[in-house]
């Protein structure tokens, strides 16, 4: 039984022009044992390439996870995947 997945994608602009340099990061929703609250941990952060695609390997498959985008000129998202 496999524990990790895989995650990847392209960012593109309104016109559908590729973003290079965007910063993606992947976040996962974890319990914290000590406030038994949800909390997004950092899992793994990329730049995307002159093409705009982005790639994450090894991920957790289980739990919320969320992708948080950002780069110069444009407004931040956050996506959950």
């Amino acid at each position: 039984m496999q524990n990790s997945g895989h995650v990847y994608g392209k960012i593109t602009d309104a016109d559908g022009k590729p973003v290079d340099g965007a910063s993606v990061i992947l976040m996962h929703q974890e319990m914290d044992a000590a406030t038994k609250k949800t909390k997004m941990i950092l899992v793994s952060g990329v730049t995307t390439k002159g093409n705009g695609d982005f790639n994450f390997t090894a991920v957790p498959i289980m739990g919320k996870l969320q992708l948080r985008i950002s780069n110069s000129g444009f407004k931040s998202l956050q996506q959950d995947v």
